[in-house]
C-alpha cells in the first residue's frame, strides 16, 4: 500500500493536485463562507476530492508488471489447493 502511495504520490502528481484543491477550497472557506456552512462546504469539496482519489487510483498502475497489464496469463503458474 505504501509502494502504490509513492507511486500516486511521485508518479502522478497526487500532491500537487491536493494542494490545487485544499487550498484554494480552505481559503474561500475561511474567507467566504459564513459560519454556519462551513462544514457543508468542505463536504462538498470533499465529494469532488474523493471522486479525483477515485479516479487517480482506478488507473493502471506503472508497477504493474506487463503479463498482468495485456492479460496474458500464460507465464503466471496456478498454485495447487490442498
Amino acid at each position: 500500500a505504501l509502494e502504490k502511495y509513492k507511486n500516486h504520490v511521485f508518479t502522478k502528481d497526487l500532491l500537487t493536485k491536493y494542494w490545487m484543491v485544499w487550498g484554494p477550497a480552505q481559503t474561500i472557506n475561511w474567507c467566504f463562507v459564513p459560519e454556519h456552512l462551513r462544514v457543508f462546504f468542505v463536504a462538498f469539496v470533499s465529494f469532488f476530492w474523493v471522486y479525483l482519489l477515485s479516479a487517480i487510483s482506478s488507473q493502471q498502475s506503472e508497477t504493474v508488471p506487463r503479463d498482468v497489464k495485456n492479460h496474458n496469463f500464460n507465464n503466471i503458474r496456478m498454485r495447487k489447493a490442498t
